[in-house]
């Protein structure tokens, strides 16, 4: 199958399954626009995907529990490439604390935060890509 026109944005691209991800979508031709808080890994996994795969990147900083980041990841996409193929919503947190020898209220207030961000910010995502992707004109992002 030939991708190689496609646009993927990969968040949580810095690190880990993100990260993997992103370098498979490139590898198999999709052009790819990477986000995430730290944008110096960023910028070097994008150099290595050119690189290696001759696919254009955009590396975008971004913290998906600030609105004006989102909307910001959307823009500089559709600057750059004018359209969206792909979304894959990776970035998420869950809080390194023991079940076990954790206050429970503490372990309640930082499990509620982690799925806050895990429910809210990827669907705010999705409602601004799909929203382009059915052509809603980025809703003036």
């Amino acid at each position: 199958m030939e991708f190689k026109d496609k646009v993927a944005i990969v968040t949580g691209a810095s690190s880990g399954v993100g990260y993997a991800i992103a370098d498979t979508f490139a590898k198999n031709g999709y052009n790819m626009v990477l986000a995430a808080r730290r944008i110096e890994i960023l910028k070097e996994l994008a150099g290595k995907l050119n690189q290696q795969y001759g696919v254009q990147t955009l590396p975008v900083k971004t913290d998906l529990t600030i609105l004006d980041d989102i909307k910001n990841l959307f823009k500089e996409t559709r600057e750059k490439f004018g359209k969206l193929n792909v979304l894959v919503n990776v970035a998420g947190e869950f809080p390194a604390i023991s079940f076990v020898d954790s206050d429970p209220e503490e372990f309640i207030t930082r499990h509620e935060k982690g799925c806050k961000f895990n429910v809210e910010c990827c669907c705010l995502c999705k409602q601004i890509g799909v929203g382009y992707a059915y052509g809603k004109q980025w809703r003036n992002y």
